[in-house]
């Protein structure tokens, strides 16, 4: 997890102090309400971790409009 964060702040071209780090963590879990279900029941360290890129993902996309897949002449978009 450390080294996550670390690299992340890294190839921000900032110095991964621990303030920073702390900071860049403090963040993910003060927006647990932007997080999707799934991520949401992940609830031991080693889950959040592994779907760490998910949970970003889920923070920078929050309230924008998902983007629909290109059709594709002949196919047809599976539904639920």
């Amino acid at each position: 997890m450390i080294d996550y964060v670390y690299n992340a702040i890294k190839a921000k071209d900032k110095e991964p102090t621990e303030e920073l780090m702390l900071d860049y963590w403090q963040k993910i879990f003060d927006n647990y309400n932007k997080w999707n279900d799934f991520n949401k029941g992940q609830i031991k360290v080693t889950q959040i971790l592994s779907q760490l890129p998910n949970i970003i993902q889920d923070i920078k996309n929050y309230g924008k409009p998902k983007v629909e897949p290109p059709k594709v002449a002949g196919f047809t978009q599976p539904t639920n």
